[in-house]
């Protein structure tokens, strides 16, 4: 039986924890040893596995000299995992580094739960080499048109707004999907780590979990140099950044391309009249590179 975690015991995340950020590295400077994850500050293993499954290593790591390592060897043949309570923030950005050893056995989650282990949100680097997310609206992971190779760090960015209730999905900061948030659902409180062991392991290092209302509109400028206005929106989007805009391309969700245009000039606008109501993703070409804006269509 998988225990239930306090949400009080927040303290004993351990790592680099602010009014505005909590970071951690599995590093032996916030504390870490090259053992067992689970026991370790709040970490807590579940399944039929034992400790040595779930670890501190310094085989790789993205940040620092540490990582957690996820093994699997099919002696369990079912899921299993480790997972710890984490701050919550009603508008949270939540990043980490993830690395998959080899592609062809073992999906490989990291998931986020409320205290009643409703799914919140989550990504399945899965076992053919698709990155899958989590959508309430369709109670599942859904597939998205991103793939992975192994032996290799991605960047995975979730941010979480329980004002609006919606969550949306990056890649190597890129938008890949956005979703909504049941009404219901007011937080979050756990983060999970967990293999179906199927034989191949995975690792993850660099989490980051920043208070979004903390960032003051300067801060977010300074970040991206785009402003996107209004939005949502019912007719023209207005775009505008300090560079010029290159191109623009707008998909749906489903990652269908809607309309694409050359701008080249720092303000352009969008008539977008004719969409149906939904939530759509804006990629802007400037000369820093490619961005991706989601866009509410009211």
């Amino acid at each position: 039986m998988r225990k239930k975690l306090s949400v009080y015991s927040i303290i004993l995340f351990s790592g680099l924890v602010t009014g505005q950020e909590a970071k951690i590295s599995f590093e032996s400077e916030e504390g870490y040893t090259l053992a067992a994850l689970g026991g370790q500050f709040n970490w807590q293993t579940w399944g039929e596995t034992s400790g040595d499954q779930t670890v501190v290593t310094a085989l790789k790591a993205s940040d620092g000299l540490q990582s957690v390592k996820i093994n699997s060897n099919e002696s369990v043949k079912d899921d299993y995992g480790v997972e710890s309570t984490i701050p919550f923030y009603e508008k949270s950005e939540i990043t980490f580094d993830i690395n998959v050893e080899e592609i062809g056995g073992s999906d490989n989650w990291v998931v986020i739960y409320n205290s009643d282990y409703e799914m919140i949100a989550g990504v399945d680097f899965n076992a053919i080499g698709n990155v899958e997310i989590y959508d309430q609206g369709d109670f599942d992971f859904v597939s998205t048109s991103s793939i992975f190779v192994n032996d290799q760090w991605y960047k995975v960015k979730i941010e979480l707004d329980f004002t609006s209730h919606t969550v949306n999905y990056y890649l190597d900061n890129s938008l890949i999907h956005s979703a909504a948030i049941d009404s219901s659902i007011t937080r979050y409180d756990i983060l999970d780590f967990r293999t179906d062991d199927f034989g191949t392991s995975f690792y993850v290092d660099n989490i980051n979990i920043k208070n979004l209302e903390s960032m003051t509109a300067s801060d977010i400028t300074k970040q991206n140099n785009i402003k996107i206005y209004p939005n949502p929106v019912a007719d023209i989007l207005y775009v505008e950044s300090d560079k010029s805009i290159k191109s623009f391309k707008l998909y749906d969700t489903a990652g269908g391309l809607i309309k694409s245009q050359s701008a080249n000039r720092k303000l352009t606008k969008l008539d977008i009249r004719s969409l149906n109501k939904g939530i759509y993703i804006l990629k802007l070409e400037t000369a820093n590179g490619i961005e991706s804006k989601e866009i509410i269509k009211k």
